[in-house]
């Protein structure tokens, strides 16, 4: 086997193989794919990151293992990502890539490893930790079956945990939340889909984003130009069915993405500035695009990659059926 580590170069032909190779039958894999595209993109073009690629072949060019290093300017100087990881299904070959990356991080000065985050946490990050084969949704992130038990077995510090739920009937989540709605309509907040998704509302979406996701775990901040090709013209027609806001006059106090795929609908990012908190903007909203879909045909909502200690006031559970949970680590190198 070669074992190559290169520092600020693109990914290599044989990892995007791979990739193709291993997911292509999955209906997810176009979006999944442009997303990690879009990731290392940012890697390579932005100031503020440092990137080195560990990759082991065989001798005759057989893809065997890939991850990366990525150095933000927004984090502390002992703290780095670690992402686009694939290998085959080997824990001997895991075992170099993780000893390499850990030598690499030590070299750097580096005492903590996040991820997997392929790039940040606005492009595709976790890894699968349980599926019920409910089918993949755009935007999910693909992984093999068996990379959570490589990652668990490496001790980390701290597990981070996600899940994807769905539910099928809509009238116990709707009289849960109707009355947020109402309330809030009567002190005059507007709650309902963004028909015009023009510069002045990205700038509104992202300045929104930035607020309210800068406490989550992993933030890094992005430029507006890079958070407005997450919402481009695009990306809207081909995946995201809807936007849903909540304005307190012309201001955007809130807001979620959904997406459309089939008779599902995914609701994907919800936000509320943290100055409107506990008020019901969020179950708000969540009334709204719920009773709308009633109307739309919608069989089956769900609720994406969502952090599994996330409590929502007034959210009912017990008509929500887990579908996959996913994970992501911190190590201390």
């Amino acid at each position: 086997m070669t074992l190559t580590i290169s520092a600020n170069k693109p990914l290599s032909d044989l990892y995007w193989d791979f990739l193709k190779k291993t997911y292509t039958v999955n209906p997810a894999f176009s979006y999944y794919f442009h997303d990690l595209q879009r990731g290392a993109h940012y890697c390579y073009e932005s100031d503020n990151i440092d990137i080195s690629c560990i990759e082991i072949v065989t001798t005759n060019k057989q893809f065997q293992g890939h991850i990366a290093i990525i150095q933000h300017n927004d984090l502390s100087d002992e703290t780095a990502f670690f992402g686009f990881f694939e290998c085959i299904n080997d824990p001997l070959v895991f075992e170099v890539l993780w000893k390499n990356l850990v030598e690499l991080a030590k070299s750097k000065g580096i005492k903590r490893i996040m991820g997997p985050i392929n790039g940040t946490i606005w492009h595709s990050y976790r890894i699968i930790s349980y599926s019920d084969n409910e089918s993949f949704f755009p935007a999910e992130p693909l992984s093999q079956p068996y990379y959570y038990d490589l990652f668990r077995k490496k001790n980390p510090s701290r597990t981070i945990l996600y899940h994807s739920a769905y539910r099928k009937y809509f009238d116990n989540i709707v009289r849960h939340t109707k009355k947020s709605y109402e309330t809030l309509i009567e002190k005059g907040i507007e709650i309902g889909p963004i028909t015009n998704l023009n510069s002045d509302i990205h700038a509104s979406l992202f300045r929104l984003s930035e607020k309210t996701f800068r406490q989550s775990w992993g933030y890094v901040a992005l430029n507006q130009n890079e958070f407005c090709l997450l919402y481009s013209s695009s990306k809207i027609s081909n995946y995201i069915a809807s936007v849903y806001g909540a304005y307190n006059g012309i201001d955007l106090i809130g807001f979620c993405t959904n997406m459309r795929y089939g008779d599902e609908l995914i609701m994907k990012t919800i936000a509320v500035d943290q100055n409107f908190q506990q008020m019901g903007i969020g179950n708000a909203l969540v009334y709204k695009i719920h009773s709308d879909a009633l109307f739309q045909g919608i069989k089956t909502i769900k609720y994406a990659l969502v952090r599994k200690d996330n409590k929502i006031k007034y959210f009912p559970k017990d008509d929500i059926h887990v579908f996959r949970e996913y994970a992501a680590f911190e190590f201390e190198s």
